[in-house]
C-alpha cells in the first residue's frame, strides 16, 4: 500500500505550516488523520473549514508507521521523479529493517448487557464483568449481529461506567468502543468501515 503522491503533497504542505481549505483535501487518509487528531480544522467563515496541523512531529511518525516513510520530500522526489527503481522507492517507503510494526492492535469494548457476536468466525459473547472490558484483537474477524448499535465513547470514566447511563440507550441493544487510546482509534474506525451497523 502507497500514499498516493498527491495527498502525500499537500500534507507536505500542511506540514510546513499550510492552512488548506477542507474543501480541497477530501480523502479517506484525511478523514482517518483527523480522526486521531493530527490533523486539526478550524472555522474559516461561517461554513468554511480549513485543515492545519500543529506540529509536524505527529504526522511524521504516523506516516512512518502506517507507510514506512521516513521523510516525505524523499518519498515525494521518488515518486515524482517516476525514473526511481522499484528497490529504491522501497527504500524511501518501506525500509523493513527500520519500520515500527505495531504488535499490540484492537481496541476495548463495553456493554452492559450480553452481546452475542462472532470472532474467526465462533460465536462469541461480550459481556464483561463490572470493572473490565474487553480488548478486540482480531478485530477484522470481530462481526456483530445487524440489530446491534455501536457506540464510540472518548471519555473514559464514562466508558467505565457505562451501565449507569444506561436510560440514554433504552429500545436499543448497544454496545461501545473506546476511542481511547487515540493509537488504537484507527483500528477502531477500520473495522466500523467493514461493517453495516
Amino acid at each position: 500500500m502507497t500514499l498516493p503522491l498527491l495527498v502525500a503533497r499537500k500534507l507536505q504542505a500542511l506540514a510546513g505550516g499550510e492552512l488548506m481549505p477542507a474543501s480541497s483535501f477530501k480523502h479517506p487518509i484525511v478523514s482517518e488523520l483527523v480522526g486521531d487528531g493530527i490533523i486539526l480544522t478550524r472555522l474559516t467563515g461561517r461554513t468554511q473549514k480549513a485543515l492545519y496541523i500543529q506540529g509536524a512531529a505527529a504526522l511524521n511518525n504516523w506516516l512512518f508507521n502506517k507507510y514506512g516513510i521516513n521523510d516525505i520530500a524523499t518519498y515525494i522526489s521518488a515518486l515524482a521523479g517516476g525514473a526511481v527503481s522499484r528497490e529504491g522507492l522501497v527504500a524511501v517507503s518501506n525500509d523493513s529493517k527500520t519500520r515500527y510494526s505495531r504488535s499490540f492492535k484492537g481496541f476495548l469494548v463495553n456493554s452492559y448487557q450480553a452481546v452475542e457476536a462472532t470472532l474467526a468466525g465462533k460465536p462469541c459473547t461480550i459481556a464483561p464483568q463490572e470493572g473490565t472490558f474487553q480488548f478486540i484483537y482480531d478485530y477484522e474477524q470481530f462481526v456483530l449481529p445487524a440489530g446491534v448499535v455501536i457506540i464510540g465513547v472518548e471519555n473514559a470514566r464514562n466508558f467505565r461506567h457505562i451501565e449507569r447511563q444506561r436510560h440514554l440507550f433504552s429500545g436499543l441493544k448497544p454496545i461501545f468502543i473506546s476511542r481511547y487510546p487515540q493509537g488504537q482509534s484507527g483500528d477502531a474506525l477500520l473495522w466500523l468501515q467493514s461493517l453495516s451497523n
